[in-house]
Formats: C-alpha cells, sequence, structure tokens
C-alpha cells in the first residue's frame, strides 16, 4: 500500500509538470485516501490540501464537490489528537486556515469567487511545484514559458506578499530551465517588493531565498562580486523560526563552495613584493576588435591600480583607469575596455604599484577576459 501510495504522489507530480491539474488532483486524492485507509497520518493533511487546490485549479465538472470533500479531510486532520505533525502538513494547516479566512467556507459558483481562489491556490501550487518538488526541472521550454504566463496573468501585483512569491516562483522555475539571465530579472523584481511584504513572507524565508538564487545566477554569470554580495544578504536573519531554514542553511553553503570553487578554477593570483609594480600588459596580434576584461580583489589591505591603452606606435596613449589606491574593502575591482582595432601591436597595461609599502607585499586575485589570440604578459 506504501509503494502505492507513493506512486500516485509522484504521479500527482508529474502531472503538475505538465500542468494537468485535473489529473494532479486525483492523484493527489488516490494518494491520500490510501494512507487514509491504512491508518498513516503523516503526509495526509499536505496531500488532501494539494488535491484541493488543484481542483480549484482545474474548474471541472464537479469540482465543488471534490473540493470540499478535501477541504473536510484537512479539517479532520487539524481536529486529530496529534502533535508531532510534519512540516508539509504544518504548512498544510496554516493554507487550509488561509483558506477559511479568505473564503469562509463559500462554495458558490460565482466566476468572481472562483477567479480568487483559483489564484491563491495557482500561488500555493507554485510554490510547491519550485520550491519543494522541483518539478519545473522537467518541463519543456513550451510548458515553462506557459507556466510563467499562468502565474503572471493571474495579476498577484496588488498585494506584494503575493506579488514577491509569485516572481520567486518563476525566477525557479527559470533556475531549473537554466535561463539565467530571465532568472536575474525575475529575482530583481522580486526584491524590489522586500521593504513592502509581511511579518508572514518574512517568517517564511522567501526574501533569503530570491538573494540566495540571485547568487548562483551571478556564479554562473561570472559576477563573483555580485554573488558574494547575494551571500551575504542571504544569510541575514535566517534564524530557527524560519519556516526555510533548513533549505537556506543548504543552499547558502552550497552557494559559499560554488563561489570559493569558481575563485579557484578560474581566478589567478599575483603577488607584488614591498616597494614593487607589477604590470599585466595583453597585446593584440591582429587587426581585430580589441575587448579586455578585468576583474579582480586584494586579499588583505591596499595598492594602487590604474589602467592605460597604448596603440601601436606609442602615440595618443591614454588612461582607461586613473591611478587609483584600492583596498581589500573595495571588495572586486571590475572593468572592461574595447578598442575599435588597427594593425595588431595595441597594448592594454594594467599597473599594480606596490612602491609605496616598505615592509608588505600584497596578493591580488584576478581574472582576464582578452581575445584567444592576444598575449598576455607579466613583469614586476
Amino acid at each position: 500500500k506504501a509503494l502505492k501510495a507513493m506512486f500516485f504522489y509522484k504521479k500527482a507530480i508529474y502531472h503538475l509538470a505538465a500542468l494537468e491539474f485535473a489529473e494532479a488532483a486525483v492523484a493527489y486524492e488516490a494518494s491520500q485516501q490510501i494512507y487514509k485507509a491504512a491508518g498513516r497520518r503523516s503526509l495526509g493533511p499536505s496531500m488532501a490540501m494539494k488535491a484541493a487546490q488543484c481542483y480549484i485549479i482545474s474548474d471541472k465538472p464537479g469540482s465543488k464537490e471534490n473540493i470540499e470533500r478535501m477541504i473536510a479531510e484537512v479539517t479532520t486532520y487539524k481536529e486529530m489528537d496529534k502533535s508531532n505533525w510534519g512540516s508539509p502538513d504544518r504548512q498544510s494547516f496554516r493554507e487550509h486556515s488561509e483558506y477559511e479566512d479568505l473564503f469562509g467556507g463559500n462554495n458558490e459558483n460565482d466566476s468572481v469567487l472562483q477567479k480568487q481562489k483559483a489564484s491563491w491556490s495557482l500561488l500555493k501550487i507554485a510554490a510547491g511545484m519550485t520550491i519543494v518538488q522541483r518539478c519545473t526541472i522537467w518541463m519543456s521550454p513550451e510548458e515553462a514559458l506557459t507556466f510563467a504566463k499562468m502565474i503572471d496573468e493571474m495579476g498577484y501585483e496588488s498585494n506584494p506578499d503575493n506579488a514577491l512569491l509569485a516572481h520567486a516562483s518563476i525566477a525557479l522555475m527559470h533556475s531549473h530551465q537554466h535561463s539565467i539571465g530571465l532568472g536575474i530579472a525575475r529575482c530583481k523584481k522580486a526584491l524590489k517588493l522586500s521593504s513592502q511584504v509581511g511579518e508572514p513572507t518574512r517568517k517564511f524565508g522567501t526574501i533569503q531565498m530570491l538573494h540566495n538564487l540571485a547568487g548562483h545566477f551571478y556564479v554562473l554569470k561570472g559576477k563573483i562580486q555580485l554573488a558574494q554580495d547575494s551571500l551575504a544578504s542571504a544569510e541575514l536573519n535566517v534564524t530557527k523560526d524560519v519556516v526555510l531554514h533548513h533549505y537556506l542553511s543548504f543552499k547558502n553553503s552550497q552557494l559559499r563552495s560554488k563561489i570559493k570553487t569558481t575563485i579557484e578554477e578560474e581566478f589567478e593570483k599575483l603577488y607584488v613584493p614591498a616597494g614593487k609594480v607589477a604590470v599585466i600588459t595583453i597585446e593584440s596580434q591582429d587587426s581585430s576588435r580589441f575587448n579586455v576584461g578585468w576583474d579582480w580583489f586584494l586579499q588583505d589591505r591596499d595598492i594602487d591600480f590604474n589602467v592605460r591603452f597604448k596603440p601601436k606606435g606609442g602615440k595618443h596613449q591614454r588612461d582607461i583607469v586613473k591611478k587609483t589606491r584600492q583596498t581589500a574593502e573595495s571588495r572586486h575591482v571590475e572593468g572592461s575596455f574595447a578598442s575599435e582595432g588597427g594593425e595588431g601591436g595595441d597594448i592594454l597595461e594594467l599597473t599594480f604599484s606596490n612602491k609605496y609599502s616598505f615592509l608588505r607585499g600584497k596578493t591580488i586575485i584576478y581574472k582576464l577576459d582578452f581575445p584567444t589570440n592576444a598575449k598576455k604578459n607579466i613583469s614586476l
């Protein structure tokens, strides 16, 4: 029976990934009924509440009776003498209370009321699909676009708490679909609402989750400073009373490890002794456009930094970055330069000067992006 119950539970999740809400509702109810017949209580409230929400979204003939039946099941579970419900069941009880507060058991076939119930239910189901079940991984690109469109068309923007959770669900879906740019855009859109949300949203941990997700996107994009800033924000106020406490602890540890690994694999070290100057030169080898990007930071203390462009022949040299003292507190120093192309032999110099320090050497961690046919040289 346990295997049969899990079969229907997993079947429901696959139906959700295909956006087949009516079929998901039937599968959730089948799983819950098997558990109930076997005298099992754990996960029963969660499956019953999800079945009710899927019946609401599908709005098929007979949905009213199905919804009433599943809501009644959750009510029965809530009244049981049991204090050690698991996290999914406790969440279902919170959603049941919210449903009763919002709709008061009103099951009239009113189109406006039905739309409100569908909007509320879709938001809860979408959050579960992306945060817990992660079934949006199995969506086709077309299904993913439909999923995002469904959420956007529900009009959550009038309520900051709902809007933030809606954007978070879509951002997570983009993560599962490996759509980095779209994911970052959604995270930014959601985080703009962070000052407007209420205490329940803050206690759930959605804001920290969004910062963490943005950090993972930034690592994939090679924006290490932004990833580090996101990690710092994701670690704020993650106390044990936050619903996503364990999720965030794991995800933040994962992000910290990814940042460290990226720096170790993609960045190089340059040691500048006391009283010395290190110059990294990038020389173009042909007439094509000459693009160079840099990203570096100090392990500690400070150093003078400037960037100078020297066209072939030495004429019309110019500073791209004027000499400035950078500190370890400055975090990452990022920049780029693009020439219009020439005959080859153009040089870009990145200079790290430690001449003013008579006692301490400085270590720079850096990454350069430049054409594969360009020549790199380091001199001290």
